[in-house]
């Protein structure tokens, strides 16, 4: 079994690398997306009962930023 893609291409993990390669990323931004990621698999794997939708709000709104980041 691969890591994290499960045989399923490269993954978030490999995609952060890619992104990193290219140099055009600030450094704080890179963690984010790393912090997001540890979050994501905790949050799969290991979180038990509800998620709150307040939970589901700051990943949207974290995400959205990251992207702004990245993109904009």
């Amino acid at each position: 079994m691969e890591e994290e893609g499960y045989g399923r291409g490269k993954g978030f993990k490999g995609l952060i690398e890619e992104i990193e390669d290219t140099g055009q990323i600030k450094q704080t931004t890179s963690e984010a997306l790393r912090q997001m990621n540890t979050e994501r698999i905790w949050m799969a794997h290991h979180k038990e009962g509800k998620v709150s939708e307040i939970e589901v709000r700051r990943v949207k709104q974290r995400f959205s930023i990251l992207l702004e980041e990245l993109f904009l």
